[in-house]
């Protein structure tokens, strides 16, 4: 009896709907499987048929090591089911300390406890590649990140910005920003931030092929906020506004993160009671700022974050003061959600992270790298036995 063998098209499409764990054991099948698993257009048409089921990624520390572990939306509704780690950072062991400094495309950049170390991660093949070091001379209070995909050069890309004042450094006030590219492994300078960050421990949010952070114009007018972009394509920044959020009882903090594709702002309250979030519906207009969560927690907070919407969008998964993950209902008027606070995730604090399964493999860009620094040797071969006719 003849074999039937199915068309390209068709395996696509069935290969393309699958989890990425059987899909790294379907490369070794064919070389014609194992170059259609690693084409881009196919990385992307799988993260877009699976973009629905999420993974959340927990980093945190101990004494001796750095630690990362993930969870599936359901597997949070039963809290007392103990993390499994499933790796540890042996290369932040000294000092021990990771930093999530983003998530694109089943990526997530992290950063040793200074932040003098980059890796990329991707949690589903367990590869990594680590960034060329750049030298840093500040503290790293001063250093901040932004971690995200240029689609038109299909380029992961790392923004690193530094500012410190006089007593740090010998100027009045010393400001860098530099860019890392992935496909090329190396750093360039790019215009520096014309704004003063105000949030050191909050990295760049990546929304709409930006870079984002909470900033003011200058030191003498704290209290107008604003949000910087830094455009990938373009190389540039500019300003957006904030949403017209309540100032009566003060604010202690301004969290920035992405919610279901959509820049979103975490207002913190003084009280330690109260936040609220916003969302902004349509990306670069002010007035689509809406309030989607007015929250009462108790017992009182430092911070909180949210994570992740559900699945079904009816509920947003907050980090409060980086011990504990809850779900909470998004509000129905302008009633505030009272939040009880629950015992802690973890004996340590952590952060939270959510990412799209990808089937990339950081250990092929090595690979990548590794070709064209050859064929620049070939390359640099050739001009100097026909340019000076010697014998190579």
């Amino acid at each position: 009896m003849a074999s039937i063998v199915l068309p390209s098209e068709i395996i696509t499409e069935i290969l393309s709907r699958l989890p990425v764990k059987p899909l790294l054991r379907f490369k070794s099948v064919s070389k014609s499987w194992y170059f259609l698993i690693k084409s881009p257009n196919f990385i992307k048409l799988h993260q877009t048929l699976i973009s629905d089921n999420p993974r959340i990624i927990i980093a945190h520390n101990t004494l001796s090591s750095a630690d990362t572990a993930t969870l599936t939306f359901s597997e949070l509704d039963h809290p007392l089911k103990p993390l499994n780690k499933e790796d540890t950072l042996n290369y932040f062991a000294e000092p021990p300390g990771i930093n999530l400094l983003g998530h694109v495309n089943g990526v997530v950049s992290i950063s040793n406890a200074t932040k003098s170390c980059v890796y990329l991660y991707n949690p589903s093949t367990r590869t990594s590649h680590c960034v060329r070091k750049s030298h840093v001379m500040y503290p790293d209070d001063y250093v901040v990140f932004g971690f995200g995909y240029d689609e038109l050069c299909d380029d992961f890309k790392l923004l690193r910005i530094i500012q410190c004042r006089e007593s740090y450094c010998h100027v009045k006030f010393y400001n860098e920003a530099k860019f890392y590219s992935l496909k090329d492994d190396s750093w360039k300078w790019v215009s520096d931030m014309p704004f003063m960050l105000v949030y050191k421990d909050n990295h760049g949010v990546f929304v709409d092929k930006g870079f984002h952070f909470i900033v003011v114009k200058d030191e003498f007018d704290a209290m107008f906020k604003f949000i910087a972009r830094f455009d990938v394509g373009k190389e540039e920044f500019s300003l957006m506004e904030l949403p017209c959020y309540e100032d009566e009882f003060g604010v202690s903090k301004l969290v920035l993160r992405e919610l279901g594709g959509c820049l979103c702002v975490m207002v913190n309250y003084r009280s330690g009671f109260s936040a609220d979030l916003w969302v902004m519906k349509e990306y670069g207009k002010n007035e689509s700022w809406v309030r989607v969560l007015s929250l009462e927690v108790w017992p009182r907070f430092s911070e909180v974050r949210p994570v992740s919407y559900s699945n079904d969008r009816k509920r947003v998964l907050l980090l409060i003061d980086n011990c504990e993950l809850q779900w909470c209902d998004l509000k129905v008027g302008d009633e505030r959600v009272k939040v009880v606070r629950s015992c802690a995730l973890l004996d340590e604090p952590f952060d939270a992270g959510v990412y799209v399964e990808s089937v990339v493999s950081l250990d092929d860009w090595k690979s990548d790298f590794r070709g064209k620094q050859n064929k620049k040797k070939d390359d640099l071969g050739d001009f100097l036995s026909v340019g000076f006719k010697l014998k190579l």
